[in-house]
């Protein structure tokens, strides 16, 4: 009787296994994908990037449902494991915990719209930043702005995400293969270089360091097309960003821009020159760290190229 009942165990333990080896999970197909490059980027702002990948893996859009990326990575804060990383502010570079975060989000917006999926909430950069083409990003900063698409899809949707050397991937997923794939173009209307701006200070004679590199500006709409349908996905302006090159050994900081006035006249419009009233000194302005009840009594030249 026992032997029966072990023979019994067996084939049922064994069934069950070739069951499993032969059970498949349903086949995935690739409705939409997109990668932007991590080449060039701190490694904190890599580190940063990938970590909110993480949080998008396996994440399942269901049809008609509207996917926030801000519920789904929550903030990216020291104890949700991001780390400091620079992040444009006002073209300033300033470090702030979860740098590099918009960089995941920016290539999610891009899988959605070649998914043909409808963009609820999107917003563009102060400036245009170099991992995608002009007006093709997506900005989000925890958790007032954020990226929402809806999956307009009769099937669900499963964001899959991977890093390929330096491609971040991200990939829309679902049970079969679309239709239709829509293509998305951009249509730059008018393009703005940077100038060069040297910036003097009176510090570490010799010393001369690149404070920004600068980007080119761009005015530039974004189309979805459909055959011969044309959907207008976005209409952004981006200011050109200047590249500021500090020079030490001058005894004042001025900036000033090209123009019809003198350079005496562009230092007295300076906003470095007039940002700041000295406390207790009526009339007089503080520049450089030093307060001047007139005008200073040498110009340090701020140069400014073209």
């Amino acid at each position: 009787m026992k032997t029966a009942v072990a023979a019994c165990l067996v084939l049922s333990l064994a069934g069950a296994g070739w069951w499993g080896l032969s059970t498949t999970r349903p086949r995935e197909w690739v409705v939409a994908g997109y990668s932007t490059t991590l080449a060039g980027r701190t490694p904190n702002q890599r580190y940063n990037a990938i970590r909110a990948l993480e949080k998008l893996q396996g994440k399942v859009i269901k049809p008609g449902e509207t996917f926030s990326f801000n519920r789904a990575v929550r903030s990216w804060s020291r104890d949700q494991g991001f780390r400091r990383a620079p992040v444009s502010f006002s073209g300033t570079l300033v470090p702030a915990y979860g740098g590099g975060v918009c960089q995941t989000s920016t290539t999610l917006y891009n899988a959605a719209l070649l998914a043909g999926l409808p963009i609820v909430e999107r917003h563009p950069h102060r400036f245009a930043p170099s991992y995608v083409p002009p007006g093709r990003d997506s900005a989000v900063a925890f958790e007032s702005v954020d990226l929402k698409i809806t999956n307009s899809h009769p099937f669900p949707l499963t964001i899959r995400g991977q890093v390929r050397q330096d491609q971040l991937l991200i990939q829309l997923m679902g049970p079969k293969k679309p239709s239709s794939i829509p293509l998305v173009r951009e249509e730059v209307r008018r393009t703005s270089l940077p100038r060069t701006v040297e910036w003097a200070r009176t510090q570490g004679a010799g010393m001369r360091r690149v404070r920004s590199s600068g980007r080119a500006g761009f005015d530039v709409l974004v189309w979805r097309i459909w055959g011969d349908r044309r959907e207008l996905i976005s209409q952004n302006s981006y200011p050109a960003m200047d590249r500021v090159i500090e020079v030490a050994g001058e005894p004042y900081c001025h900036r000033s821009w090209p123009g019809d006035g003198s350079l005496a006249r562009q230092r007295e419009e300076s906003p470095d020159f007039i940002r700041a009233r000295c406390p207790g000194q009526p009339g007089a302005r503080r520049l450089d760290g030093k307060c001047h009840r007139n005008k200073p009594p040498r110009l340090a030249g701020v140069r400014v190229k073209s």
